[in-house]
């Protein structure tokens, strides 16, 4: 996963009112220790992590948090048809990975059951794919799961779009 999460670590934002300078993502890291995974971050300033919202409100001008979110095939070469080129890397990290992520679709995919228009969901199903994607052993497999990933986040973009829709009545 840890390999994974690294080909596809993508955006990291610290939303917030500007400041006087704006802070400048100087590092952004992820490695692996046994089970967990570890971000790093380093600002061109210190930000200090006491005063960032643990369940922050993005809608909120004045909303501090750390936010991060990996990019879908990063480093994908997109002629392979998938972007684990190393066999024995990518047979590795699906024995050891795929049941997690088959768990992680199922749950979100009773998620979006539950609630038709669960942006978050949705959201979340597209990442799984992906990662399921990453670790396809044959280019369909690759491209069955890039067509689901795709076709959650337009869903999730139309929730979206529907959401704002609704709350500017």
């Amino acid at each position: 996963m840890c390999a994974v999460a690294l080909a596809t670590c993508g955006v990291l934002a610290l939303p917030a009112p500007a400041p006087a300078v704006p802070l400048q993502l100087q590092h952004a890291g992820l490695s692996q220790k046994g089970r967990e995974l570890i971000l790093s971050v380093r600002t061109s300033s210190p930000v200090g992590l006491g005063k960032l919202e643990p369940h922050p409100d993005p809608r909120r001008g004045a909303a501090r948090y750390l936010c991060f979110e990996f990019a879908p095939r990063a480093s994908a070469p997109e002629t392979s048809g998938h972007p684990i080129a190393n066999e024995d890397l990518r047979r590795v990290l699906s024995d050891r990975w795929s049941a997690t992520i088959a768990e992680g679709i199922d749950a979100a995919s009773r998620a979006v059951t539950i609630d038709t228009s669960h942006e978050g969901a949705m959201l979340t199903l597209e990442g799984w794919h992906q990662l399921a994607a990453d670790l396809a052993a044959s280019p369909d497999e690759y491209r069955r799961h890039m067509r689901s990933a795709d076709e959650w986040r337009r869903k999730a973009l139309a929730a979206r779009r529907l959401e704002a829709e609704r709350s500017s009545r």
